[in-house]
Order: structure tokens, then sequence, then C-alpha cells
């Protein structure tokens, strides 16, 4: 019993001594994403595309109850990705 507080330190330490995971840089987990993106040549991008993609993303008059819009699941911070593991909709 009194050796309890020194095995919990030895642990915590020991945790801490893990090798290196290989995930310090992001290519590593998804790789690298293209320098350019092919357009088909029937509908090529446009600066007034882009900002009109952008506008509807951020809009939440999109949604049926007209109170979120993508972003607010699908942030920038998190990479476009919601950082949840089960989507709450627009009921949420």
């Amino acid at each position: 019993m009194r050796y309890t507080p020194y095995l919990l330190l030895c642990c915590a330490i020991l945790t801490g001594c893990g090798g290196d995971s290989g995930y310090d840089n992001v290519e590593n987990l998804i790789g690298s994403l293209p320098e350019d993106v092919e357009h088909p040549a029937d509908n090529p991008s446009t600066p007034e595309k882009v900002e009109l993609g952008r506008m509807l993303f951020w809009d939440p008059a999109l949604s049926s109850n007209q109170d979120v819009a993508c972003v607010t699941c699908h942030h920038p911070v998190n990479g476009y990705a919601e950082n949840i593991d089960l989507s709450l909709g627009v009921g949420g």
C-alpha cells in the first residue's frame, strides 16, 4: 500500500517514454494534396463560381429550418470534416 504513489509515478513516467509515432506531419497521414485540380472542359472553374460556392457553404438559408449552414458542422478549422462521431443534423 505504501508503494502505490511510487508505482503510479513510475507508470506516469514510462507512459511518456513512447517512441516516435511517425505522425508529426499531416502528409504522413493523408498524403499531399494535388497542386492543381482538373476541371471538366465544359465547366471550368471561375472566381465567380468559387465565390458562389463559398457563399452557399456559409449560408444557413439552405437548411430546412434556416438556422444551420454547411459550415456549422464542416468547419475549416476541422479540415471541413465533423469532429464528432455521429452527425447531429438539423434537428440536433
